[in-house]
Order: structure tokens, then sequence, then C-alpha cells
């Protein structure tokens, strides 16, 4: 097994993610690989990084992109308070401006996608991540875009594919939040949401085939909440009166209020995090199968979870240690009497 930096910073294996690209994607893997991204500057993607064209990949030959230790949004000492969107202060960001097509496209199988945050900034269409390799994992992600077109930001046209713990911001009210082509894809613990009110696009696609599962996910602010057909499904959330489509909808949350469930849905201003005062996605969510133990930060999931990818810790308080002052206490001795002068 391999692990390589990369990152701006004198010492990294490499300085971009095009250079780590180019790097594994010409690899005869016999172990697995993995690539550490350090927040040493902002990563800018102005032409597509595609990874892929490796062989020798299998469930334990696998190809990881992640985070060094520290470096990620979630290991940010104030990541329960911190907001829930793009700020690479927290953590390792990648700001993409590429046009009219995707950032980042994914060909390769058994590729795992982690820890990091993309901003979409790419006018006239400029799209998200496009995964079209088999057996693939994204989780624990903040994506958002600000691109000025119609645009998918996860499009997944990739076999046993899961998608899990992210948070989706579409601030463009035409755009796609997760389209679905293949079959075998399944999504847990999903937040997507359209801030920029009257959304006329999608907040998650199944086209062509059946989505396999999705659950506990929410999609808010969209035209369309859903989209063509799941086979299981169960708490799931949404604005909408009513579930769109065909089987989103068992045991989920309909006509959610997006200032009361989230701490914002304001475009420019998103916190993807679930709010103090929620009433539907507050352990309103399922359990069992494949779902996640843990939030997008790491926080366990109680026995009944919240729906979305955040699961609400309340505040810390401090409690005064007050002793009894006659415990123990000698009523003869100085303190005593030091008290009646």
């Amino acid at each position: 097994m391999a692990t390589k930096t990369i990152g701006s910073a004198g010492g990294r294996d490499y300085a971009t993610l095009a250079a780590w690209a180019t790097y594994v994607n010409a690899l005869a893997l016999t172990a697995p690989e993995i690539g550490q991204m350090f927040n040493d500057s902002e990563f800018s993607v102005a032409a597509k990084v595609s990874f892929g064209g490796w062989t020798g990949n299998s469930a334990t030959n696998t190809v990881t992109l992640t985070t060094g230790t520290g470096q990620s949004f979630i290991d940010n000492a104030s990541v329960q308070s911190n907001v829930l969107n793009y700020v690479q202060a927290n953590g390792v960001g990648i700001s993409g401006t590429v046009v009219a097509d995707y950032q980042i496209a994914v060909t390769g199988c058994n590729f795992i996608f982690q820890n990091f945050q993309l901003k979409v900034n790419g006018a006239g269409g400029g799209h998200g991540i496009n995964w079209t390799g088999t057996t693939g994992l994204i989780q624990d992600f903040i994506m958002e875009c600000v691109s000025s077109a119609a645009s998918a930001e996860l499009h997944i046209n990739s076999t046993n594919m899961i998608g899990q713990k992210g948070a989706i911001i579409c601030q463009v009210n035409n755009q796609i939040g997760i389209s679905q082509l293949a079959t075998g894809v399944s999504l847990y613990h999903m937040t997507v949401v359209c801030s920029s009110g009257g959304g006329t696009g999608t907040g998650i696609i199944s086209s062509v085939n059946n989505m396999s599962v999705c659950e506990n996910c929410v999609s808010y602010g969209f035209s369309a909440n859903f989209s063509g057909t799941c086979n299981t499904s169960g708490g799931n959330a949404t604005d909408a009166a009513s579930f769109a489509g065909t089987g989103w909808g068992t045991s989920g949350q309909t006509s959610i209020v997006g200032a009361t469930e989230l701490v914002s849905v304001a475009n420019g201003s998103e916190d993807l995090r679930r709010a103090a005062g929620s009433v539907n996605l507050k352990a309103k969510g399922v359990t069992g199968g494949s779902n996640p133990t843990t939030d997008i930060v790491g926080t366990s999931f109680g026995a009944t979870p919240d729906i979305g990818c955040w699961e609400y810790v309340a505040a810390a308080t401090q409690s005064l240690f007050l002793p009894s002052l006659m415990n123990g206490l000698d009523v003869g001795g100085p303190f005593f009497a030091n008290q009646l002068g």
C-alpha cells in the first residue's frame, strides 16, 4: 500500500489533484492506494480532473482520495458550531471553475472519495462530479454549486454505488442535486437543498433504472423533490405536500419548513445542520440495512436517527457545583468561628 500527500506546501508528494491523478491512474494495483489532501491552500480545478485507468482493483485493492490527519472540515475544533456549507478555512476545499463540464470525473472502479468540500463555480453549466466507475463510495462531503446554468451536481451512472452523509447546496433554481442512471445505487442520509427559492430543478432524480435504496434523505426547495422510482425507501423528507415519483415516501415527512428544520436555507448563507427546533427531521429516520452509524462529521446516530446528514447534538451546559457547607463541617472549628466574627 502507498499513501501519497497532495498539497501546495513544500514536501508534499504532489502539488495538485491532477498530478496525483496522473500517477494513480497508471497503477497496476496490488494493494490499497491512498491520496491524502492537505489544506495548505484551496485546491483549484480549472480543467476537469479524471480518476480512473488503474488495473488490479478489487474489494481490497481500492483507491481512496481523502484528507490528511486533521485536514478535513470534520476535524475542525469547532465542527459542531461551524456552518455546514463550503468554507475552505474549515478544511480541505476544492474550487472548480470548469465551464460546461464536470469538475471531477470518476471512471475507475473501487474508488472511495471522502471528507472533502467542493465548490462549483463554472459558468455555462459547470457541474460537480460525474461518477461512472462501478462499485464506488462517496461520503462525508459538502458540495456547493453557484454555477449559473442547469446542472446535476452529483451524477451517478455507476452500478453498485453508495452515496452517504453528503450536504449538497444548489444556489441556482434550475439545478439538479443528485441524478442517478445505473442500477444498484443507494443513498443514505443525504441533505440536498435548493436555496434560491422557487427552484425549477429536481432534488433527487432516478432515470432509466430505479434507485435501489434511498433512506433518511432530505430534498428541499426544488420544483420536484424526487423523480422516477425507488425500490426501497424510508425516512425521507421534503418541503412539498407529498412525494413526487414512485416509492420515495415510505415513512417519510412532508411539508417540512426550512427555517424550522435546518439552521439556514437562505441563499448565500446556507447552513444544512439540523436545527434545534426541528419537528420533522428530529429522530424520524429509519435504521437497519446499510445505513451508516455516524453522521457527516462522525457523530453517532441515535437509536432513532435524525433525517439528513446531520445528527443534532445539544450544546453542552455547565452546572455550578456547590457542596453542602454543613457536610462534615466541624462547627467548632475556625471556619465556623470566622463566619460568626
